[in-house]
Protein backbone atom coordinates (compact mmCIF):
# COMPACT_ATOMS: atom_id res chain seq x y z
CA UNK A 1 0.00 0.00 0.00
CA UNK A 2 1.34 3.15 -0.61
CA UNK A 3 2.02 5.79 1.73
CA UNK A 4 2.44 9.32 2.24
CA UNK A 5 4.38 9.50 5.60
CA UNK A 6 7.86 10.40 4.46
CA UNK A 7 9.27 12.65 2.14
CA UNK A 8 12.67 13.26 -0.41
CA UNK A 9 14.85 13.62 2.99
CA UNK A 10 13.73 10.84 4.78
CA UNK A 11 14.29 8.62 1.44
CA UNK A 12 17.84 9.60 0.91
CA UNK A 13 18.19 8.90 4.48
CA UNK A 14 16.33 5.33 3.86
CA UNK A 15 19.07 4.79 1.02
CA UNK A 16 21.53 5.73 3.66
CA UNK A 17 20.75 3.23 6.01
CA UNK A 18 19.50 0.59 3.09
CA UNK A 19 23.58 1.14 2.18
CA UNK A 20 24.70 0.60 6.02
CA UNK A 21 22.57 -2.50 6.06
CA UNK A 22 23.75 -4.59 3.08
CA UNK A 23 27.65 -3.24 3.42
CA UNK A 24 28.34 -3.72 7.61
CA UNK A 25 25.52 -6.48 8.35
CA UNK A 26 24.69 -8.35 5.66
CA UNK A 27 28.16 -9.71 4.84
CA UNK A 28 28.56 -10.46 8.68
CA UNK A 29 25.06 -12.29 9.02
CA UNK A 30 26.41 -15.45 10.34
CA UNK A 31 29.08 -14.30 12.33
CA UNK A 32 26.49 -12.31 14.37
CA UNK A 33 24.44 -15.98 14.75
CA UNK A 34 27.61 -17.77 15.69
CA UNK A 35 28.69 -14.90 18.30
CA UNK A 36 25.39 -14.17 19.29
CA UNK A 37 26.72 -10.45 19.22
CA UNK A 38 26.39 -7.69 16.82
CA UNK A 39 30.26 -6.72 17.22
CA UNK A 40 31.56 -3.56 17.70
CA UNK A 41 32.62 -2.73 14.06
CA UNK A 42 29.43 -2.52 13.14
CA UNK A 43 28.32 -0.17 15.60
CA UNK A 44 31.25 2.29 14.87
CA UNK A 45 30.68 2.15 11.18
CA UNK A 46 26.55 3.29 11.77
CA UNK A 47 28.40 6.14 14.13
CA UNK A 48 30.48 6.88 11.06
CA UNK A 49 26.57 6.86 8.99
CA UNK A 50 25.32 9.88 11.05
CA UNK A 51 22.70 6.80 12.35
CA UNK A 52 23.15 6.65 16.07
CA UNK A 53 22.38 10.83 16.94
CA UNK A 54 19.19 11.33 15.62
CA UNK A 55 17.85 12.28 19.08
CA UNK A 56 21.46 13.64 20.24
CA UNK A 57 22.54 17.43 19.70
CA UNK A 58 25.10 18.60 17.14
CA UNK A 59 27.18 19.64 20.09
CA UNK A 60 27.39 16.44 21.25
CA UNK A 61 27.77 14.87 17.82
CA UNK A 62 24.49 13.27 16.93
CA UNK A 63 22.42 15.44 14.13
CA UNK A 64 19.24 16.02 16.51
CA UNK A 65 17.02 15.41 13.42
CA UNK A 66 13.75 16.09 15.66
CA UNK A 67 11.93 14.10 13.52
CA UNK A 68 10.77 11.07 14.52
CA UNK A 69 9.97 9.74 10.83
CA UNK A 70 14.32 9.67 10.58
CA UNK A 71 14.01 6.67 13.35
CA UNK A 72 11.08 4.92 12.04
CA UNK A 73 13.14 4.82 8.40
CA UNK A 74 16.21 3.65 10.10
CA UNK A 75 14.43 0.96 12.19
CA UNK A 76 12.16 -0.34 9.38
CA UNK A 77 15.97 -0.83 7.32
CA UNK A 78 16.85 -2.58 10.33
CA UNK A 79 14.15 -5.23 10.58
CA UNK A 80 14.50 -6.56 7.13
CA UNK A 81 17.99 -7.23 7.65
CA UNK A 82 16.76 -8.88 11.58
CA UNK A 83 14.45 -8.21 14.32
CA UNK A 84 17.69 -8.36 16.61
CA UNK A 85 19.58 -4.99 14.72
CA UNK A 86 16.28 -3.40 14.80
CA UNK A 87 15.91 -4.08 18.67
CA UNK A 88 19.68 -3.18 19.48
CA UNK A 89 20.04 0.31 17.63
CA UNK A 90 16.61 1.28 19.08
CA UNK A 91 17.35 0.41 22.64
CA UNK A 92 20.85 2.56 22.47
CA UNK A 93 19.61 5.38 20.29
CA UNK A 94 16.15 5.72 21.16
CA UNK A 95 15.79 4.93 24.82
CA UNK A 96 19.15 5.62 26.15
CA UNK A 97 20.43 8.91 24.42
CA UNK A 98 17.10 11.03 25.25
CA UNK A 99 18.16 9.31 29.31
CA UNK A 100 21.42 10.85 28.51
CA UNK A 101 20.40 14.20 27.01
CA UNK A 102 16.95 14.97 29.07
CA UNK A 103 18.77 13.93 32.66
CA UNK A 104 22.22 13.87 32.45
CA UNK A 105 24.35 16.62 33.85
CA UNK A 106 26.39 18.94 31.32
CA UNK A 107 30.04 16.78 32.63
CA UNK A 108 27.86 13.51 31.57
CA UNK A 109 26.77 14.81 28.30
CA UNK A 110 29.96 15.77 27.96
CA UNK A 111 31.71 12.52 28.60
CA UNK A 112 29.14 10.12 26.87
CA UNK A 113 26.96 11.53 24.26
CA UNK A 114 29.98 11.57 21.51
CA UNK A 115 31.07 8.05 22.20
CA UNK A 116 27.21 7.16 21.94
CA UNK A 117 27.19 8.87 18.42
CA UNK A 118 30.11 7.42 17.74
CA UNK A 119 29.60 4.19 18.15
CA UNK A 120 32.19 3.93 20.08
CA UNK A 121 30.54 3.56 23.57
CA UNK A 122 27.56 1.49 23.25
CA UNK A 123 24.87 1.74 25.47
CA UNK A 124 22.03 -0.75 27.32
CA UNK A 125 19.55 -0.77 29.83
CA UNK A 126 19.22 -2.19 33.49
CA UNK A 127 15.93 -2.99 35.15
CA UNK A 128 15.67 -6.49 36.82
CA UNK A 129 17.70 -8.59 39.02
CA UNK A 130 19.29 -11.67 37.52
CA UNK A 131 16.67 -13.95 38.76
CA UNK A 132 13.72 -11.54 37.40
CA UNK A 133 14.17 -12.34 33.96
CA UNK A 134 13.19 -9.98 31.24
CA UNK A 135 9.86 -10.07 31.19
CA UNK A 136 9.49 -6.47 33.25
CA UNK A 137 5.56 -6.19 33.51
CA UNK A 138 5.07 -9.52 35.39
CA UNK A 139 4.11 -7.90 38.71
CA UNK A 140 6.92 -11.17 39.98
CA UNK A 141 9.35 -9.10 39.08
CA UNK A 142 11.31 -7.96 42.44
CA UNK A 143 12.94 -4.28 41.86
CA UNK A 144 16.84 -3.88 41.57
CA UNK A 145 17.70 -3.17 45.19
CA UNK A 146 21.44 -1.49 45.94
CA UNK A 147 22.73 -0.92 49.12
CA UNK A 148 24.33 2.88 49.57
CA UNK A 149 28.00 1.31 49.21
CA UNK A 150 26.80 -0.01 45.84
CA UNK A 151 26.35 -3.23 46.20
CA UNK A 152 23.70 -4.93 44.07
CA UNK A 153 23.54 -7.46 40.61
CA UNK A 154 20.95 -6.50 37.65
CA UNK A 155 20.17 -8.38 34.60
CA UNK A 156 20.72 -6.02 31.40
CA UNK A 157 19.29 -5.67 28.16
CA UNK A 158 21.82 -4.36 25.91
CA UNK A 159 22.34 -3.62 22.49
CA UNK A 160 23.65 -6.75 20.81
CA UNK A 161 27.05 -6.57 22.25
CA UNK A 162 28.17 -5.50 25.89
CA UNK A 163 27.28 -2.27 27.16
CA UNK A 164 29.78 0.39 28.33
CA UNK A 165 27.16 2.63 29.83
CA UNK A 166 24.65 1.44 31.48
CA UNK A 167 20.92 2.92 32.10
CA UNK A 168 19.72 1.64 35.20
CA UNK A 169 16.60 1.56 37.06
CA UNK A 170 16.23 0.46 40.96
CA UNK A 171 15.73 1.43 44.52
CA UNK A 172 18.21 2.25 47.19
CA UNK A 173 17.13 1.48 50.41
CA UNK A 174 15.27 3.14 52.82
CA UNK A 175 13.98 5.17 49.72
CA UNK A 176 11.12 3.34 48.05
CA UNK A 177 11.16 4.86 44.95
CA UNK A 178 12.44 3.86 41.63
CA UNK A 179 15.20 5.69 40.87
CA UNK A 180 17.71 6.40 37.52
CA UNK A 181 21.21 5.78 37.71
CA UNK A 182 23.78 5.89 34.86
CA UNK A 183 26.81 3.33 35.73
CA UNK A 184 29.90 3.26 33.54
CA UNK A 185 30.99 -0.43 33.59
CA UNK A 186 34.45 0.04 32.99
CA UNK A 187 34.19 1.54 36.32
CA UNK A 188 36.00 -0.71 39.04
CA UNK A 189 33.13 -0.90 41.26
CA UNK A 190 31.50 -2.76 38.08
CA UNK A 191 31.88 -6.50 37.53
CA UNK A 192 30.52 -8.34 34.54
CA UNK A 193 29.19 -12.21 35.09
CA UNK A 194 29.12 -14.49 32.11
CA UNK A 195 26.87 -13.07 28.90
CA UNK A 196 23.52 -15.19 29.26
CA UNK A 197 22.95 -16.89 26.31
CA UNK A 198 19.14 -16.45 25.76
CA UNK A 199 17.01 -18.56 23.31
CA UNK A 200 15.05 -15.53 22.82
CA UNK A 201 17.59 -13.28 21.53
CA UNK A 202 19.49 -16.30 19.23
CA UNK A 203 15.55 -16.15 18.13
CA UNK A 204 15.98 -11.88 17.21
CA UNK A 205 19.44 -12.76 14.84
CA UNK A 206 17.81 -15.25 12.77
CA UNK A 207 14.16 -13.97 12.80
CA UNK A 208 13.98 -12.03 9.36
CA UNK A 209 10.88 -9.99 8.22
CA UNK A 210 8.31 -11.37 6.87
CA UNK A 211 7.34 -9.09 4.38
CA UNK A 212 8.59 -5.93 2.91
CA UNK A 213 6.98 -2.12 3.22
CA UNK A 214 6.04 -0.67 0.22
CA UNK A 215 7.46 2.97 0.12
Amino acid sequence: MPRNLYGADHEAFRKTAREFVERSLKPRDEQFIEARVIDREAWTEAGKQGLLGLEVPEVYGGSEAGDYRFNAVLGEELSKFNAAASSCFGIHADCVAPYLVDLGTSEQKERWLPGSCSGQIITAIAMTEPSGGSDLPEPWIRPLSWSRSGEGSTQVGHAGTPGTVLVMYGRMPPVKDWECFVVGTFASTCTRSRQARFPGWLGLLQMRSASRLTR
